[in-house]
């Protein structure tokens, strides 16, 4: 074809096809740099959404835990104009008739509250659309900062509007989220020791607060029945459609949205790649070791995927250089700093009408492995001729994988499995101490001390949670299949406070590695026989004060302590 004609064929063509057309802001948001203001236009009233919280920068401290990437709740809200000004509404779907007559579930919400949250003034109207000021609300502290502080002891802190703002390069919208970044400044009164140490003047402190509004999943998604031995978390609601010999209280369980993208090939037992995968991004402030470490744990849950049908289901990717690690959209694994030891977090957000899970901000703690280091340097001086089977970092990441992999499991659903360690460390989602025992030499062997890879109980509990069934009389049947299985395996699941020291059930206890309690406090109780009598200072690393070697000494002397609560609970629980 000559080169005119080329271009004529090309002009012709962009004439004809219909012209591409931008998807729109879920709720346009303009800011004033002048003013410091928030206007969000909404376009249409009466639209359900899911409202979030989180924090973008934190305290620093354990108590209270106001971490960097802390979430607040799932709410479900609603704009609706009243007058001259436009209310954002929290709805209360806690309580429910999901089916039944119009005049039932409108009696249904009646008897339960709804809760204003913000009264927004409309600045104007434009194409059928409202605009309003929200800068009052965007800078009021819904995430409860100060109250959290107040419980905590650490003062009297109020928000001083004065100096709170929007940062203004952290407020956009897209297609599917709006979100919006302010810094909060609390003057404190009387500041506790937590903010007088984490805060350059106790006396003012200053946080970020991540406002998210994100459009509702579609009602294609079907909740799925909780069952205590699944290990997987419930969600609770009420349903006031029931027969008189059904309890209103209904439990699906949280998960997220898996669907083959071949029901057919799915069905006939091929492993099938889902319609929309799981994925989670690594924060870019995690540094190596740990990156390599939490990407490998995370992917141990591949393997569980894959006995549930699905092939790439859950996928750890690199944070886009342009992303924010706050938005919604992406689903996180936060490096999180505090000056002290503390937890490491797996929540999640979710759709609060279903359970259904949309986004997770994974909180992992850079302090952890300095305990891990403390306890190899313990083991130091108990070690053979050619010294310990791993060494410091070795240890360190093994358990930066599997803790990476736990907590990654809660954001996908699972419970703790405090039962794990008496079934051959058949779940992650269990407490893992480093299995330590003694070699026939009498030194010490830290070659299994933590395990590898997914558990048994792991991939039954993702069965039950991501298995696809075509309608609900075969999610009925394969569930129950499923939970046979599991009783079957002897992969039983105990959770919560049955594993506390005061717990009713033996076996289901923290922190401890072997087949039952007697036999972890034998294996223990000689582990620490040989450590107590061989500590030295050995423990301490060239340079380090002779103090350190009181912190050392410690999990030193209580090797067996765990071991014996369990003992102590088959005697008294």
């Amino acid at each position: 074809m000559p080169r005119c004609a080329s271009l004529l064929f090309l002009v012709l063509l962009f004439l004809t096809s219909p012209p591409l057309v931008a998807e729109k802001p879920l709720l346009p948001v303009h800011f004033d740099p002048a003013e410091g203001t928030v206007l969000l236009e909404i376009p249409a009233m009466g639209r359900s959404l899911i409202y979030t919280t989180s924090l973008a920068i934190g305290l620093g401290a354990t108590s209270p835990l106001l971490d960097r990437a802390d979430t607040g709740q799932s709410a479900l809200v609603v704009f609706e104009r009243h007058g001259p000004r436009v209310l954002l509404i929290q709805e209360n779907p806690a309580f429910q008739a999901r089916s039944g007559s119009d005049a039932l579930i409108r009696s249904v919400r009646e008897s339960f509250p709804r809760s204003v949250l913000a009264s927004l003034p409309i600045q104007k109207e434009r194409d059928g659309a409202l605009i309003v000021d929200a800068t009052e609300f965007f800078l009021s502290d819904v995430h409860g900062i100060g109250a959290q502080l107040q419980r905590a002891g650490q003062g009297n802190p109020s928000l001083d509007h004065e100096r709170s703002y929007v940062l203004a390069d952290r407020v956009d919208a897209f297609p599917h989220n709006t979100e919006i970044r302010v810094a909060l400044t609390f003057a404190v009164e009387q500041p506790g020791t937590a903010i007088s140490r984490h805060a350059p003047d106790g006396r003012s402190i200053t946080f970020e607060q991540q406002h998210s509004f994100t459009a509702l999943p579609d009602d294609d998604y079907r909740p799925r029945d909780f069952h205590p031995h699944a290990g997987v978390f419930p969600h609770v609601i009420f349903d006031f459609n029931q027969p008189h010999d059904r309890d209103y209280q209904r439990r699906w369980i949280w998960r997220w949205r898996l669907v083959p993208s071949d029901p057919e090939a799915y069905l006939a037992g091929d492993l099938v790649e889902p319609v929309e995968p799981i994925v989670f991004y690594l924060d870019p402030a995690i540094p190596e070791p740990y990156r390599s470490a939490f990407r490998d744990g995370g992917m141990w849950w591949a393997e569980a995927f894959e006995a549930a049908g699905f092939s790439n289901a859950f996928q750890i990717r690199d944070l886009p250089a342009d992303a924010d690690p706050m938005d919604i959209r992406y689903s996180m694994l936060m490096w999180v700093h505090r000056s002290e030891r503390g937890p490491s977090v797996g929540p999640h957000y979710r759709d609060p009408r279903t359970g259904e899970i949309i986004s997770a901000l994974v909180r992992m703690d850079s302090f952890r492995s300095l305990v891990n280091h403390d306890l190899w340097m313990g083991f130091v001086p108990a070690a053979g001729p050619e010294g310990l089977a791993l060494d410091s970092e070795e240890m360190a990441m093994a358990r930066r994988r599997q803790h990476a992999a736990h907590e990654i499991g809660h954001s996908l659903g699972l419970a703790h499995n405090f039962l794990a360690a008496t079934r051959d460390r058949a779940s992650v989602m269990d407490y893992p101490v480093p299995l330590v025992t003694l070699t026939t030499d009498g030194h010490v062997d830290l070659s299994a001390a933590y395990a590898t890879g997914i558990g048994e109980a792991d991939k039954l509990a993702i069965r039950y949670a991501y298995t696809w069934y075509p309608d609900a009389q075969a999610e009925s049947e394969g569930l129950a299949a499923i939970l046979i299985e599991l009783k079957a395996r002897d992969l039983e699941f105990i959770t919560g406070g049955h594993a506390m020291i005061s717990g009713s059930y033996p076996d289901a206890t923290q922190w401890v590695e072997g087949a039952n309690m007697f036999k972890a406090l034998e294996r223990t109780s000689a582990v620490r026989r040989v450590l107590v009598d061989r500590f030295d200072e050995r423990a301490l690393a060239a340079g380090e004060p002779y103090v350190t070697l009181h912190r050392r000494f410690a999990h030193a002397w209580l090797h067996h302590r765990t071991a014996l609560y369990g003992v102590a609970k088959h005697i008294g629980g």
